[in-house]
């Protein structure tokens, strides 16, 4: 990207609305602009840091790698987003993995911290232009904050519910309330795949007339169809231009997340009309990932369950016969 597309790309992201022109080439002057290739490494776990950075295109997956040597998605940072900021404070080692998306470049704006105290020799007014900022980039740490505290009470209270009711149907409610505490929009709906009809079956619902209670849904074909299939998190974006059967539940904007366990598909969780018209974003997608992942175990076991009380079932009849 050149500096007056930089620049462009920083005037139209919101936390930087209150820099001026001049202010923000001073920025770009002491900064590189850094274009990655898709699944690109940012920074490694354990790697010492020495700058932060600004996302100006693309987006960046934030993993915490495990002991099993496995990796977990955390968080997707977007255009506009602020990563690594903590270099400006201390001095540490990075405690997680950053990779760039598998959908196209990444662009980031990159800020050594030696380059980011110079700042602070350029007088804005009454400010330094070091000390506006420090004040965008907690502003940024405070909203993370927020979202991350709204994260962990939500993941608590869903795994409660798994582990305190045995009724499905109920499980789903309670789940459904807790995400919906924190996304709030105005339709969701959590369905189960029933294995013996093939088809998915809604346990849980809010913004909907009670007869969608009633209703099931075809695992191959609509939007159900297609979370089925491609056993990943679907938005409306990602479908922009794809045709599919309609199927009743549809919103404008939506977000669609498979609970899978086993490369074997389980049910969804779906919300529509994010409230105020806003949309879904990539962490309310990490988000309901990590629910789906949490829900998928008690999900196979209540299936099971339930067919072994079928199987039972069936038994005593044909004894009895």
């Amino acid at each position: 990207m050149k500096k007056e597309e930089v620049i462009r790309a920083l005037t139209e992201i919101r936390i930087f609305k209150e820099l001026n022109k001049k202010e923000l080439e001073e920025i770009v002057e002491r900064a590189d602009v850094k274009t990655y290739p898709p699944r690109a490494v940012i920074f490694k776990k354990e790697g010492r840091a020495t700058s932060f950075f600004i996302v100006l295109e693309g987006e960046i997956k934030i993993f915490r790698d495990r002991k099993n040597g496995q990796r977990q998605l955390i968080a997707i940072l977007e255009r506009g987003e602020i990563i690594g900021e903590r270099v400006l404070f201390s001095n540490f080692l990075h405690t997680n993995t950053a990779i760039t998306s598998s959908e196209g470049p990444t662009v980031l704006l990159e800020v050594a911290k030696e380059d980011f105290y110079k700042l602070n020799k350029i007088q804005v007014n009454t400010k330094t232009l070091g000390a506006k900022l420090s004040n965008i980039i907690i502003e940024s740490l405070i909203d993370r904050l927020f979202h991350a505290d709204n994260k962990i009470v939500t993941l608590k209270e869903v795994g409660q519910a798994v582990g305190e009711e045995t009724s499905l149907r109920m499980i789903a409610r309670k789940v459904l309330c807790s995400i919906l505490e924190v996304i709030p929009s105005k339709k969701a709906l959590l369905a189960i795949f029933n294995p013996y009809t093939k088809r998915i079956e809604v346990q849980a619902y809010f913004g909907y007339d009670d007869k969608i209670s009633k209703v099931s849904f075809s695992a191959k074909e609509g939007l159900f169809g297609e979370a089925a299939k491609q056993k990943k998190a679907i938005t409306d974006k990602d479908l922009m231009g794809v045709e599919f059967k309609k199927q009743g539940f549809e919103t404008k904007r939506f977000i669609l997340v498979p609970i899978i366990m086993g490369g074997k598909f389980l049910g969804v969780i779906f919300l529509g009309d994010k409230s105020k018209g806003r949309e879904f974003s990539s962490n309310n997608k990490v988000l309901i990932r990590i629910i789906a992942d949490i829900l998928g175990p008690a999900i196979e076991w209540a299936v099971m369950r339930r067919t072994g009380k079928s199987e039972e079932a069936l038994k005593r009849k044909y004894v009895e016969f």
